[in-house]
C-alpha cells in the first residue's frame, strides 16, 4: 500500500506540482481514506520527502546504468543527457519556476550567511 501511495503521489506531483496536490486528492485518486495515507506518512511533508528520496535514488540508479552501458566518455555524456532530458520532460513546467525561486532563495541565504561569517 505504501508503494501505491508513493507512486500515485509522485504521478500527481509531477503533473500538478507539489503545492497543488492535497491529501484529499491523493486519497480520492487511490480510492482510499486519508486515514490510510496517514498510517504510512506522518504528514504531507513526510510524503513529499519520500517522493524526493525516491526520485533521487531512481535518478542515481539510471545514471549508474548509463555509466555502465556507455562505450566511452562521449557516449556516457549522451546517455546521461538523455536521462536528464527524460526527467525534465515528465515535470510540470510550473515546477521549473518553483525550483528557480527556491534556488534563488538559497543563493541569497548563502550569500547573507557568508557575510555574517565574514564579520565574525
Amino acid at each position: 500500500m505504501q508503494d501505491r501511495i508513493l507512486n500515485k503521489a509522485r504521478e500527481l506531483m509531477f503533473q500538478a506540482g507539489v503545492k497543488h496536490v492535497t491529501m484529499d486528492d491523493l486519497a480520492t485518486q487511490l480510492g482510499i481514506s486519508k486515514k490510510t495515507i496517514y498510517q504510512y506518512f506522518k504528514d504531507k511533508d513526510a510524503l513529499v520527502s519520500s517522493v524526493v528520496e525516491f526520485e533521487l535514488a531512481n535518478h542515481a540508479l539510471l545514471c549508474n546504468q548509463s555509466t555502465q552501458a556507455a562505450d566511452n566518455a562521449v557516449h556516457e555524456i549522451f546517455l546521461l543527457m538523455s536521462v536528464i532530458q527524460e526527467m525534465f520532460n515528465r515535470m510540470n513546467p510550473l515546477l521549473y519556476l518553483r525550483l528557480k525561486n527556491i534556488i534563488l532563495w538559497l543563493l541569497i541565504k548563502l550569500k547573507n550567511t557568508r557575510r555574517i561569517l565574514f564579520f565574525l
